[in-house]
């Protein structure tokens, strides 16, 4: 008889996002709950999603589709039980939207932002506890869903793991999409020429598309490696291979970070050719797992990025 059921925990880790105005839903992407170091919960996406800008230079998502929109609240499709059994007696689940206001009654974000480069680093945190309805085997925080400690390393492979284009698999699941970490991940990066940029990020090649904005990204590596101290290897010490935070020909996976989509910018054309865009290199960024907790730690609210009280 076949195996049936999710095979990865990843899998379960991830949330759809709709961002939607008085008007409906305007666009859609990807999202995680993280468990900070004081154990509080938040929802993790992208600064460009919720405020519809361009994280760098500030002009809207949307092109050439009119007036832009730009979103005052988000959906966050969870994976909920029902109350109802199948024949098999196990519980029934679907998703379910849960509404987050995006701003509070005086149009301050309710979002928070890095405390010191604000709206530079494109990462938000939403304060939001996994709603009681949910399935706790979906959702939970993406940086305890594998605790294990990896070298992480230009190479390694990455899997960024949300909804391109909103997609999902039966009942909500996410898509995974594969690539590799093609900068030193423990450096940040330099964006820009003219106007130079450095971001607590490092890049991924990976072929991704709109919607995993915002996903979690999870690095893997198999081989030897210390679960302590995943740089060092100590092969004299004959009982180092009998100890058991060392893995032997072993495979694992650690929460890096979130998905922040391909390098923004504008493509500088010169003698009918385009010239020297770094969005042409087909990079994405990664932003750290430290740039999301110092986010978390700070509480810093976000500044209102374009939504105005109507009048």
């Amino acid at each position: 008889m076949p195996e049936h059921g999710i095979r990865s925990p990843l899998t379960q880790c991830p949330v759809r996002l709709e961002m939607l105005d008085d008007h409906g839903v305007i666009a859609s992407a990807s999202a995680f709950f993280y468990e900070s170091e004081d154990n509080r919960t938040f929802l993790v996406t992208n600064w460009h999603n919720l405020s519809g800008r361009n994280f760098v230079t500030g002009a809207p998502n949307q092109k050439d589709t009119g007036a832009p929109r730009f979103p005052t609240r988000v959906s966050a499709k969870i994976m909920s039980d029902t109350g109802r059994v199948d024949a098999d007696g196990r519980a029934v689940l679907d998703v379910r939207g849960t509404d987050l206001p995006l701003y509070d009654e005086d149009y301050t974000p309710v979002w928070l932002e890095h405390p010191t480069t604000g709206r530079l680093c494109d990462v938000v945190a939403l304060p939001m506890e996994r709603p009681t309805s949910g399935s706790p085997a979906f959702h939970r925080p993406a940086n305890t869903v594998s605790p294990l400690r990896i070298p992480v390393r230009p190479g390694n492979t990455v899997f960024i793991i949300g909804y391109p284009h909103g997609i999902t698999v039966s009942k909500g699941l996410p898509v995974w999409k594969s690539g590799y970490i093609a900068s030193e991940p423990h450096f940040p990066v330099t964006l820009g020429e003219a106007r130079p940029l450095t971001v607590a990020a490092f890049f991924i090649d990976s072929q991704t598309r709109k919607g995993m904005s915002g996903a979690p990204v999870f690095a893997e590596y198999v081989g030897n490696w210390n679960t302590s101290d995943p740089y060092s290897w100590d092969a004299k010490d004959p009982r180092y291979l009998t100890r058991p935070d060392v893995m032997i020909g072993s495979h694992g996976v650690e929460f890096v970070g979130c998905y922040g989509g391909r390098i923004p910018g504008n493509r500088a054309k010169r003698e009918g050719a385009s010239r020297g865009a770094e969005e042409d290199a087909a990079l994405g960024l990664c932003w750290t797992k430290d740039a999301i907790e110092e986010i978390c730690r700070a509480g810093w609210r976000g500044a209102n990025p374009q939504v105005t009280r109507a009048v």
